[in-house]
């Protein structure tokens, strides 16, 4: 029995042994996966601060595009507004001009013979008056008021 006995001893211990190895092999694979499962946290946790830091420049970038289009409404706004002032002042210098054309037409019928390049009397005052023309020339009644008409 002594022989029975030991080879029951081996026997035991052997599965003593292999018990041991596989508590020690599943303990080590639980390890393992403790360890990835924190990594895999640590891991998420670094992307979720990096969506929160992108989500946060998203919205500064977004601010930054509706400012952008809101200068470029009122740039329209101010260009629109120019424009508009650019016509009314391109429309009175055309009147003025029609005014002016129409005034040398009429000085034209009033005075057929005249050559500007002759003229060095001083002008008409704005009132119509010679007073300053007949200063400068010493003849008084040289205005047009003061010839007959013709």
């Amino acid at each position: 029995m002594n022989d029975t006995l030991m080879w029951v001893l081996i026997a035991v211990a052997v599965l003593v042994v292999i018990a041991l190895l596989v508590w020690l092999l599943v303990r080590r694979r639980r390890q393992r996966a403790r360890e990835v499962e924190r990594q895999n946290r640590a891991h998420a946790a670094d992307l979720r601060a990096q969506v929160r830091d992108e989500e946060l420049e998203a919205r500064r970038r977004e601010a930054d595009a509706a400012a952008a289009q809101a200068r470029a409404q009122q740039a329209r706004v101010e260009a629109d507004r120019l424009d508009a002032e650019a016509h009314e002042r391109t429309a009175h210098a055309h009147q003025v001009r029609t005014d002016a054309e129409t005034h040398r037409a009429d000085a034209d019928a009033l005075d057929p013979g005249y050559d500007p390049a002759d003229d060095d009397r001083p002008p008409v005052a704005a009132d119509g008056s010679t007073a300053a023309r007949d200063r400068a020339t010493g003849e008084p009644g040289t205005g047009p008021e003061q010839r007959p008409a013709g």
